[in-house]
């Protein structure tokens, strides 16, 4: 039985990494592999972001954004290739 589009999986592990596979729903770069939960966070919302910032300018949603990213950033650990260059451009 196939799954409806943009269906995600969520693997927990016992106090390790939560891994998400099925990422189809971001046509952004390479996101069909499986990544941490975080990387997955940090790629929605710095599009979010970008996107606010170009159309949008609202201040509260920006606020928001880089708050819940600087809360984040602590527990970012083995980050996928597809954020990670977004992050160096």
């Amino acid at each position: 039985m196939s799954e409806p589009y943009g269906t995600s999986k969520v693997i927990l592990s016992g106090g390790g990494p939560q891994i998400v596979t099925g990422v189809d729903w971001y046509k952004e770069g390479n996101t069909r592999d499986p990544m941490p939960l975080s990387s997955l966070i940090y790629l929605v919302l710095t599009r979010a972001l970008l996107h606010n910032v170009q159309d949008h300018k609202d201040v509260y949603l920006q606020t928001t954004c880089l708050a819940t990213l600087a809360n984040l950033a602590p527990y970012i650990r083995n980050l996928h290739p597809t954020p990670a260059s977004k992050l160096v451009r």
